[in-house]
């Protein structure tokens, strides 16, 4: 039988994102990120090895030969708007979506767009597509509510907690024009008969139309910054291949951080600031006085979490400037 579930959705196109007593700390030492080199099978069952390989060691130290041959030289969210019809890509999504069998036990929503230029051009050549929409990456997706009943014993039905998504699937296979993206969920109640069900899902989708970004670069350390969601950060280091900033108010970050000209393998870290002091202002310890000094630090510290976070980044290659958006 047939199933009659409605979407709803709401369609929101326009996203507008923005990118203590001062401590003198030392220089980064500069030394290569293998913490687990020289480490020997007791090392590894120390009680503070995590802290010591894992944070103290990221903290105080940078590559200044780092380099990468693998650097990932992607367009921004920004470019990536600039430069693509944004608004068809979303009016093909909205125009497209809809409820489809996935399986006895998945919901499925699924969305078409036209293939790409570029994607189809790679078809030809490889007869495969690993090119994904950019656009796609941008694209916001919330779930806002579900009622779905399955009409043979008229209970509702339980679905998981998280959606998953899956990229993507060519429409027709032999000659592909267009792609489907999928948005699944797995149904919980047991003995659904999966084509018996009716209900809603209002459903909202995202798609920025512009963005507001705030450039960071070496000029700026020391500096307080204001930043997206009314934040402010203080930039603590950018050198080679590593940057730490603070950020102010007691908050975690809210923004999105882009690098240019690294690998995609980007790394980062946070701490509460009393930790990330005690790790700068104490260079080149070793294991043994590590935990010792780190095991009075704990006892005393504990009780201070009114504390703002530091994060660090670490990432294969040089940059001259990244964005906080």
């Amino acid at each position: 039988m047939k199933k009659l579930i409605n979407l709803i959705f709401i369609l929101l196109i326009t996203i507008s994102t923005k990118a203590q007593k001062s401590v003198e700390y030392p220089q980064l030492i500069d030394e290569e990120e293998d913490y687990y080199a020289n480490y020997s099978n007791e090392d590894y069952k120390s009680k503070y090895h995590q802290e010591y390989a894992f944070y103290y060691k990221r903290t105080i130290t940078k590559d200044g030969l780092s380099k990468s041959n693998k650097i990932k030289n992607e367009l921004l969210p920004w470019e990536i708007i600039k430069k693509s019809n944004s608004g068809d890509f979303f009016n093909q999504i909205i125009n497209s979506i809809k409820v489809e069998d996935f399986g006895d036990d998945k919901l499925n929503i699924s969305m078409l767009y036209d293939l790409s230029t570029e994607q189809l051009k790679e078809f030809q050549q490889t007869r495969g597509i690993v090119t994904k929409e950019k656009l796609l990456d941008l694209l916001r997706i919330n779930i806002l509510s579900t009622k779905i009943n399955n009409k043979t014993n008229n209970k509702e039905i339980e679905l998981g907690k998280y959606w998953t998504t899956f990229c993507c699937n060519l429409v027709p296979n032999d000659n592909p024009s267009k792609e489907k993206f999928i948005y699944y969920n797995s149904i919980k109640s047991e003995n659904t008969i999966f084509k018996n069900l009716s209900g809603n899902i209002t459903v909202q989708l995202e798609l920025p139309t512009e963005y507001m970004v705030k450039e960071i670069t070496k000029n700026d350390i020391g500096k307080i910054i204001e930043i997206a969601e009314n934040q402010k950060i203080k930039l603590i280091e950018f050198v080679d291949n590593k940057v730490h900033f603070e950020v102010l108010n007691n908050e975690k970050l809210k923004s999105e951080i882009k690098f240019t000209n690294v690998s995609s393998n980007v790394k980062s870290i946070y701490m509460p600031k009393y930790f990330y002091n005690f790790f700068r202002l104490n260079p080149k310890m070793k294991y043994v006085e590590f935990e010792k000094e780190y095991q009075k630090f704990v006892d005393k510290e504990e009780e201070n979490l009114d504390e703002n976070i530091v994060y660090v980044y670490s990432f294969e290659g040089k940059p001259d400037k990244f964005f906080f958006l």
